[in-house]
């Protein structure tokens, strides 16, 4: 009898499933969906999404000849994906952290791991780690600093799957479990899409056996496809909000 063939996924599949992913996710929370139930439901499966990317950028910086050129890439779908954002997830009065879209955070997390990668003694790492969350909290970045820890965790544990998973399991599940007893404290629904935001993101574990499958080959180029994805995706749910939620 013959064994059983192991799933092995390279970084194409890992990015389809990504942008699939993203669109639950950015469709759960854009104002299109109004039932709670399913806002939660399509959250959880779209969060996979941020443990996807954040493992993509992780593994971009690995292989990327040129840091400098990747981080202006992100920074300029950063700009793209501003201002749909901003109709999107901002709130009614106009406030510059609306404009802060995923893509920024990406951005910031490249950094944070190159700068990391370039310390070298614990304290300093220490530091640079506690420091960069603190500051992505305070400036409100998109999922921060939740997506801000999870890089570190990615990238500190690259190598070690068991602690990847361990940490990153352990770390959303606190999160969701004291986010759900807050709502469910408040019991108004309505008026907490942050903490429901927050619940979601236990999905963030979901992606921990397609990142287990990944066995670090390329597969099929569409680095521009990937990139443009976002802020095209972003667009087109802006344009069924300004027309059909007026």
């Amino acid at each position: 009898m013959k064994g059983s063939t192991k799933l092995k996924l390279n970084a194409f599949h890992l990015k389809i499933t990504g942008m699939f992913s993203v669109t639950l996710l950015t469709l759960a929370f854009s104002g299109l969906i109004k039932n709670d139930v399913l806002q939660i439901v399509l959250g959880i499966l779209g969060s996979a999404s941020i443990t996807i990317f954040t493992f993509l950028i992780i593994e971009g910086y690995k292989h990327t000849h040129n840091v400098t050129k990747y981080m202006l890439r992100l920074l300029f779908i950063a700009v793209l994906a501003a201002y749909p954002s901003r109709v999107l997830f901002g709130g009614t009065k106009l406030s510059p952290q609306d404009f802060f879209s995923a893509p920024l955070t990406a951005f910031i997390c490249l950094g944070a791991i190159s700068l990391y990668d370039k310390l070298k003694t614990k304290g300093q790492k220490t530091f640079c780690v506690i420091f960069i969350c603190l500051m992505s909290y305070i400036a409100s970045f998109a999922w921060a600093p939740y997506a801000i820890i999870l890089v570190f965790i990615l990238f500190i544990y690259k190598d070690n799957f068991k602690m990847m998973a361990y940490y990153v399991t352990t770390f959303y599940t606190v999160i969701a479990v004291v986010s759900l007893f807050f709502l469910i404290g408040v019991n108004d629904f309505n008026n907490s899409s942050e903490w429901l935001m927050n619940v979601s993101q236990i999905g963030c574990v979901l992606a921990l056996p397609l990142i287990k499958a990944y066995d670090g080959t390329k597969g099929l180029n569409i680095k521009w496809l990937a990139y443009l994805f976002y802020p095209a995706m972003l667009m087109f749910f802006m344009f069924l909000k300004l027309t059909f939620l007026k």
